[in-house]
């Protein structure tokens, strides 16, 4: 039985906001998946 990964793109400005959805998503995140980060630097959040 074979095992796929999931992969879960997640895409950051590296705002304080940002950090925390990263941290939600990785901790919801199941055993099969894969969580990949992308921060876009020069992007800026609305705190």
């Amino acid at each position: 039985m074979t095992t796929e990964k999931r992969r879960v793109d997640v895409f950051t400005a590296g705002c304080p906001l940002c950090q925390d959805a990263v941290r939600l998503v990785t901790s919801l995140a199941c055993p099969s998946c894969e969580v990949q980060v992308y921060d876009l630097p020069g992007r800026l959040c609305d705190e």
